[in-house]
C-alpha cells in the first residue's frame, strides 16, 4: 500500500510538473502574441497610443519577465517620443533604474536620452524630391537638378530623370543580355559610372575576349565606354574622386553571384586602366546593395585623401573605417557594439555622417573628422525610417531614399465547384506582417505554410510557419541559412503524405535542400550542385523535380542522386526554354509549370513567348494553355482539388490583376472578379486549398520616396 501511495505521489508530482511547463509554455507563447500585437500597431499602423497601452498590459501581465519587461518598457519610451511627449524621459529613466540587469534595454535608453538632451540642428529641413515618377533610383546629380534611375523597359539601362523638365532620358540602349546597376555622377555631373552586367563580346575588345562584368562610363549623350573588367570579380562602382580622376569600387569575388568569397576596396582611373586595391574587406557583403546590408558604401572625402567606408568580422556588426586614396593610414572612425553603415562626407570635409543602430531604431549620427581621424564623440542627428537608404551629398543637401517593400498572404474565399469568389479577400492572421510569402497547404488540408522573413534584428534569415488550417497559434521554425530571400523565389512545397516541407537555399558549392519533418521538427540537408530555378516533390517524397535551362524538367534521386528527365522542349535552334513554378496536381498524374522561351542570337537575348504547360505524368504529353486573354501571366498556377481547372493571375500595366479559371485540358478560360485586399499591389496566387474552399494570395506592396535633408550638422557641433 506504501509503495503503490509512493508511486501515485511520484505520477502526480510528474503531472503537476509537465502542466506547470506547458502553462509556461502558453504563457509565454500569449506573451510573445502581446508583444508582436505591439510591436504591430507601433512599427506598422503608426498608432503609437494603442501600442503603449499594449505595452503597459506587458508589463502588468509579466513582471517577472524581465527581459520582456525590459523591452516593454523601452518601446513606451520610444513611442512617447515620436508622438512628441516628454513622458518619453521619464520612460526612458525608469528602463534605467528597473532593469539594470538588461544592458541592451539600458544601452538604448541611455543613448535615448543623450539625444533627448542634445541640441537639435538650427534650421534642420527635410523636404521630398517631389515628380520624379520612377522607379530603380540610383542618385541625384551634383547639382541636385536631375536622377540617375534604372528603366526596365526593353532592358534594364541606365536613364536620367530631369526634375526640371519632367523628361526621362535613356543613357544606355542595352537588350536583356545586358544588364546595368549602381549609377553614380561624376563631380562635373556630366557622366556617370556604373557596373555592367552581361554576355557578349564588346565592340571594343580586339582580341575577342569577354568577361561578364564591366566598369563603365557613359556621357548623358549616350557615348558609352569600358573602363575596367576582370575576370578576378566584379567591379561595383560607389563614388569618383572629386577631381574626376578615378572611380572607387569595391572589386567583388562572387562566382556565383550569390556567394561572396572576397571584397576590395580600391581605384579604378577614369581614363580606364588597372584596379589598384586600397584595402581588403572582412565583412559578409552581397553581390549588390541592398537596405542595411551589401557591400561597403564607400565615398571619397571632398578634398580627394580620404575615402570612408563600412566594414566589419565575419558574422558580426559593422563600424566605419577611413583610408587614405594612397593605401595608407587605415583609421577607425567608429568602433560601436550597434551596427554602423553607409558613411558619406559633408561637403566640407568636416564631418561623416552615417547611419546606425544604437539608439534601437535606424537613425543618422555624425563625426567631426579631421586629416582621417575622428575629432570628438558621435552625435545623433536624426532618427530615419526603417527602409532609409543614404544617397549623395549634392550642393543643396543630403539625399536618401525612404522604401516601403511588404510581402503578406491573404485568403480568398472561393466556390469549390467554378472558382467563383465566395466572399472578401482578408490577410491571414499572423504578426508581425510585411515580410510573408509563399504560402501553401498541406495535401491533407490541415495546415498553411509559408515563409516569413527579417524580424528582430535577423537579416537574412527566415522561417518556416505552420498554421492550423481552422486558426489557431503559429509555430515558427528557423531555417538553417542565412541568405533567406535569395531562393524563396522558388518557394517552399510540402511532402506529399503532408510530414514536413521543402524549401531550397544556398549551399557550399551549389544549393542545398532543407527537409524539415513536423513529428521531429529537425531539419535533413541535402548539398545540390546545380541550384533550381524551382523544384516540386515527386509522389514517392524520396525524390524531388526541378528545372534546368535547355534540359527542361528533371527528377532527381535523393538516395541515389540518379536524375531522369520528366519533360524536355522541342526548341529551334539558338531558341531556350525556362520552366518555373513547378506543381503536381493533387493526384500527382499531372504537372503545370509556366514556361519562357527566350532566343539568344548575335550576342542579344529576347524574349520570345511565356505560356503556362501542362504534363500528363502517365504519357508524358505536354499541353500548351494559351489564350488572347492573357498578356502578362503570372508565374504561378493553383490546381482546383479534382485537378480539372487552374487558377492564374494576368497582369496588365496600371490595372487590378485579373483572375481566370482555366479548364487544364483546354477549354474557354471563366474570368472571375476579386474582391477584398489593398487597392495596390501586385498579387500571385500561390496555392487553391484541398477542399477548394479557399485560393492563397501572395500581395507586394512596394512604395519609394528620396528626400533631401539641409542643415543637417547641429550648431553645437560646428
Amino acid at each position: 500500500m506504501k509503495k503503490t501511495s509512493f508511486l501515485l505521489v511520484n505520477i502526480l508530482v510528474m503531472a503537476l510538473v509537465l502542466v506547470s511547463a506547458d502553462f509556461a509554455a502558453q504563457r509565454s507563447q500569449s506573451a510573445d502574441v502581446l508583444l508582436g500585437a505591439a510591436l504591430h500597431q507601433e512599427e506598422v499602423e503608426g498608432d503609437y497610443e494603442a501600442a503603449i497601452e499594449t505595452y503597459k498590459k506587458l508589463l502588468a501581465e509579466y513582471p517577472n519577465n524581465r527581459p520582456l519587461a525590459a523591452q516593454a518598457q523601452l518601446r513606451i519610451g520610444l513611442c512617447y517620443e515620436k508622438l512628441g511627449l516628454v513622458e518619453a524621459e521619464k520612460a526612458y529613466e525608469l528602463v534605467l533604474q528597473k532593469y539594470a540587469d538588461q544592458p541592451k534595454q539600458v544601452a538604448v535608453a541611455q543613448a535615448r536620452l543623450a539625444a533627448m538632451r542634445t541640441e537639435e540642428p538650427e534650421g534642420l529641413t527635410v523636404t521630398k524630391i517631389e515628380g520624379q515618377g520612377v522607379r530603380g533610383i540610383q542618385a541625384v546629380s551634383p547639382d541636385g537638378t536631375k536622377i540617375a534611375v534604372l528603366d526596365i523597359n526593353g532592358g534594364q539601362n541606365i536613364a536620367v530623370y530631369d526634375l526640371v523638365t519632367k523628361r526621362l532620358e535613356l543613357v544606355t540602349h542595352n537588350d536583356w543580355s545586358r544588364v546595368t546597376d549602381n549609377a553614380i555622377w561624376s563631380p562635373d555631373g556630366k557622366k556617370i559610372a556604373y557596373l555592367q552586367i552581361g554576355s557578349g563580346i564588346l565592340p571594343e575588345e580586339k582580341d575577342g575576349k569577354s568577361t561578364d562584368y564591366f566598369l563603365m562610363v557613359s556621357t548623358l549623350d549616350g557615348k558609352t565606354r569600358p573602363i575596367f573588367s576582370t575576370e578576378d570579380g566584379v567591379p561595383v562602382p560607389f563614388d569618383w574622386l572629386p577631381d574626376g580622376s578615378a572611380v572607387a569600387v569595391t572589386l567583388v569575388n562572387a562566382p556565383r553571384m550569390e556567394e561572396v568569397e572576397g571584397v576590395s576596396l580600391g581605384l579604378v582611373p577614369a581614363t580606364g586602366g588597372a584596379f589598384k586595391t586600397l584595402h581588403d574587406l572582412e565583412g559578409d557583403f552581397h553581390l549588390i546593395p541592398s537596405g542595411n546590408s551589401g557591400i561597403a558604401y564607400a565615398d571619397a572625402s571632398p578634398d580627394g585623401r580620404h575615402i570612408v567606408f563600412a566594414d566589419g568580422p565575419k558574422g558580426d556588426e559593422q563600424n566605419i573605417y577611413c583610408i587614405g586614396t594612397d593605401g595608407q593610414s587605415l583609421q577607425v572612425l567608429i568602433d560601436h557594439t550597434a551596427n554602423d553603415i553607409q558613411p558619406r562626407w559633408s561637403p566640407d570635409g568636416k564631418y561623416v555622417v552615417f547611419l546606425s543602430f544604437r539608439s534601437g531604431n535606424k537613425a543618422l549620427w555624425g563625426v567631426s573628422v579631421k586629416n582621417g581621424k575622428p575629432a570628438g564623440e558621435p552625435f545623433i542627428i536624426q532618427e530615419m525610417g526603417p527602409g532609409t537608404t543614404l544617397f549623395n551629398w549634392t550642393a543643396q543637401g543630403l539625399t536618401y531614399r525612404n522604401s516601403v517593400d511588404m510581402w503578406d498572404v491573404y485568403l480568398s474565399p472561393v466556390d469549390p465547384e467554378t472558382g467563383e469568389p465566395a466572399g472578401r479577400m482578408e490577410q491571414l492572421d499572423y504578426s508581425p506582417p510585411g515580410r510573408n510569402r509563399r504560402a501553401v497547404w498541406s495535401p491533407d488540408g490541415k495546415h498553411i505554410a509559408f515563409l516569413s522573413a527579417e524580424r528582430g534584428g535577423q537579416p537574412g534569415q527566415g522561417y518556416i510557419v505552420i498554421m492550423a488550417a481552422e486558426g489557431g497559434q503559429a509555430r515558427e521554425y528557423l531555417i538553417p541559412t542565412d541568405n533567406f530571400w535569395l531562393l524563396s523565389i522558388g518557394g517552399i512545397r510540402w511532402m506529399p503524405d503532408s510530414s514536413g516541407l521543402g524549401y531550397f537555399g544556398k549551399g557550399k558549392k551549389g544549393a542545398t535542400l532543407f527537409r524539415f519533418t513536423q513529428a521531429s521538427e529537425k531539419w535533413e540537408t541535402w548539398e545540390i550542385q546545380t541550384p533550381p530555378v524551382t523544384f516540386e516533390w515527386s509522389p514517392s517524397g524520396n525524390a524531388f523535380l526541378y528545372s534546368k535551362v535547355i534540359l527542361g524538367i528533371i527528377e532527381h534521386d535523393l538516395e541515389t542522386g540518379e536524375e531522369r528527365s520528366i519533360w524536355r522542349p522541342e526548341n529551334e535552334k539558338n531558341v531556350f526554354s525556362i520552366p518555373r513554378e513547378l506543381r503536381f496536381s493533387r493526384d500527382y498524374k499531372k504537372l503545370v509549370f509556366h514556361r519562357m522561351d527566350a532566343k539568344f542570337e548575335n550576342n542579344k537575348t529576347e524574349l520570345v513567348s511565356e505560356n503556362i504547360v501542362v504534363v500528363d505524368i502517365s504519357s508524358g504529353q505536354a499541353r500548351t494553355i494559351d489564350s488572347e486573354d492573357f498578356s502578362n501571366l503570372s508565374w504561378t498556377a493553383a490546381w482546383s482539388s479534382d485537378g480539372q481547372n487552374l487558377a492564374v493571375l494576368n497582369h496588365v500595366e496600371g490595372k487590378p490583376s485579373e483572375m481566370f479559371i482555366v479548364p487544364s485540358q483546354g477549354g474557354t478560360p471563366n474570368k472571375v472578379k476579386l474582391s477584398g485586399g489593398p487597392v495596390k499591389g501586385r498579387r500571385i496566387i500561390t496555392d487553391w486549398s484541398p477542399d477548394g474552399k479557399h485560393i492563397a494570395f501572395e500581395i507586394r506592396r512596394t512604395s519609394y520616396e528620396i528626400f533631401m535633408m539641409k542643415n543637417i550638422i547641429p550648431k553645437k557641433q560646428r
